[in-house]
């Protein structure tokens, strides 16, 4: 099948995907479509859209859990974990739009902090991504890709 950057240049439905996405702005199919489309280039195991707006409680605009994960991954972090989440927090901070490993800007000393102890170690993820995007001063989305057992490798994050 090629490596993913290969599937990029060969993938043959890209451009009509993104003519779906765009399509679909302002209608409830954009989200599975960004999905979908995301999921042509790399697979992931899970995706989850958030809208950050300033320090409120996140907006919870769209996920594929199985009801099971959606309770941890969703309506637990909406109960506060999501203050010490670092895509929260870059979302609030310095942090350059962009896609970005969760490792890249979680603080030091992370795998040791209350935020991961207490709520993302039950996640059982091997590794988040997600693409900080701001939309403007106070709203910035994060479509977070998550995986189950493996970690992204370099040619999937270029891809």
């Amino acid at each position: 099948m090629g490596t993913y950057s290969e599937r990029v240049v060969m993938e043959p439905d890209w451009n009509k995907k993104i003519a779906q996405i765009i399509d679909s702005l302002e209608t409830s199919n954009f989200a599975q479509r960004l999905s979908d489309a995301l999921r042509s280039l790399v697979d992931f195991d899970y995706i989850v859209i958030f809208g950050y707006v300033g320090t409120s409680t996140p907006l919870a605009l769209f996920n594929d859990f199985p009801e099971d994960r959606r309770i941890l991954h969703v309506d637990e972090y909406l109960e506060g974990p999501y203050l010490l989440d670092p895509f929260f927090l870059a979302s609030t901070g310095d942090v350059q739009p962009g896609l970005w490993r969760l490792s890249e800007i979680a603080p030091d000393r992370f795998y040791h902090g209350e935020y991961f102890r207490n709520y993302y170690a039950q996640t059982g993820l091997a590794e988040e991504i997600g693409y900080l995007v701001s939309v403007h001063d106070s709203l910035s989305i994060v479509v977070s890709l998550m995986r189950k057992t493996r970690r992204f490798n370099k040619a999937e994050i270029r891809t």
